[in-house]
């Protein structure tokens, strides 16, 4: 709701400053490491496996190991986004997202895939100069085989090569909750940090 507020609030800025409002389309790619809490059937059974190997008689069991529900890894995401542009400092996209992911610690020895829709905008600082720096943030849901809402925030900059071509390069944070009734994938949390790199194209 903010973010359709804010929009309405450029589109009558730019009206009023006969600014012309402008489509884009951009390619991005990257990779982020993320830490988070999982608990799904891999890791449970991992945590559960010494908590209760107790051959004295002894009726107190130990507890689970709980840091066996921590996870780090790798994500690769892909995205494609429609832009719209309402002031030269101000624009809104909405894109698709297509990723992998796996982790290189913990339990989770298979790789996941998804694809999931983003919602966001990124607003340029110093719009006079060739090289522009930004700060972008949007919500991604992925709906294909696991349900997990991010939150990424991105701070880079767009170097353009002509009016209606140009490159980018950021740094991004991410926090995104998982969740799925499949206890193969689990539920919990997701901490993430990365980089990107991407094409820009205005008409």
């Amino acid at each position: 709701m903010r973010l359709f507020i804010l929009s309405f609030l450029f589109v009558s800025l730019a009206q009023a400053n006969g600014y012309q409002g402008q489509f884009g389309v951009r390619l991005t790619a990257g990779g982020a490491a993320y830490l988070g809490g999982i608990d799904n059937t891999v890791n449970r059974t991992a945590a559960d496996a010494n908590a209760y190997k107790d051959t004295t008689g002894n009726s107190k069991a130990s507890l689970p190991d709980y840091t066996k529900y921590i996870s780090a890894g790798w994500v690769v995401p892909l995205q494609l986004e429609a832009t719209y542009s309402f002031t030269n400092a101000f624009e809104i996209l909405l894109g698709g997202r297509y990723g992998f992911s796996k982790a290189f610690s913990g339990n989770d020895d298979y790789i996941m895939q998804s694809f999931g829709l983003a919602l966001g905008y990124r607003y340029y600082f110093n719009t006079e100069d060739t090289i522009k720096a930004y700060m972008s943030s949007q919500i991604a849901i992925d709906l294909v085989k696991f349900t997990r809402l991010e939150s990424r925030t991105a701070f880079g900059f767009l170097v353009e090569i002509t009016p209606m071509v140009g490159v980018f390069f950021e740094s991004n944070f991410a926090l995104a909750g998982l969740y799925n009734s499949d206890s193969a994938t689990g539920k919990g949390v997701q901490f993430g940090a990365g980089a990107a790199a991407g094409l820009q194209l205005h008409f």
